[in-house]
């Protein structure tokens, strides 16, 4: 309870931070106002915040994961990688192909006939 009334409070913090001098990051992008002066409230961007950073951290860490796995259970491919690390963005790429780090995802409704 006390980690996420951290993280909570974190975030509001950044929310205030990227509304108050904005970047060039894709946040405050989020955070801008559309057109029609249109913006995110600030429980609304602080959703979002926690959002992006549990599915950047999820999808990372779930594709380091598999491609360890991959590797311990080809120890062939693994030497190959360790002999020649050039082979790691090509290495990266299989990974995503083979064992997506998001495996589940929503759906929508069938197509109706």
């Amino acid at each position: 309870m006390a980690a996420s009334a951290a993280m909570r409070e974190y975030l509001d913090e950044l929310v205030a931070a990227k509304r108050a001098a904005p970047g060039e990051d894709i946040f405050s992008a989020i955070l801008a106002p559309g057109e029609g002066a249109d913006q995110l409230s600030s429980a609304e961007a602080t959703s979002m915040a926690s959002l992006l950073l549990m599915a950047g951290h999820e999808t990372t860490a779930n594709l380091i994961s598999n491609g360890v796995l991959a590797l311990l259970r080809d120890p062939h491919q693994l030497a190959r990688l360790r002999a020649n690390p050039a082979l790691l963005p090509g290495a990266v790429e299989e990974f995503l192909r083979l064992e997506s780090p998001v495996s589940m995802a929503p759906r929508g409704s069938p197509p109706s006939r």
